[in-house]
């Protein structure tokens, strides 16, 4: 399962913002990026799709609202297309 969004920011670049709960990922193209603590730290392709199995099934997924916060502190302003 997981939520998947589109991010805009920075002069119209897009990534794709994935979230499990458990984890969440920013993926740009090719490069798949784990929002951990305060930062973007790299991540793979199997990392994503465990933590993804690992939220199947679940009827609901609480996102913390501070994630969104560090997103801005990283990203700068950005806009959410759902």
């Amino acid at each position: 399962k997981g939520t998947l969004m589109q991010v805009i920011y920075s002069g119209g670049r897009k990534a794709e913002l994935v979230l499990t709960g458990k984890a969440n990922f920013l993926i740009e193209g090719k490069s798949i990026r784990k929002i951990s603590g305060e930062k973007l730290v790299n991540s793979t392709k199997e990392e994503l799709d465990k933590a993804l199995a690992e939220s199947k099934g679940k009827l609901s997924t609480t996102i913390p609202g501070e994630l969104f916060h560090t997103l801005e502190k990283i990203l700068g302003k950005f806009d959410v297309i759902i």
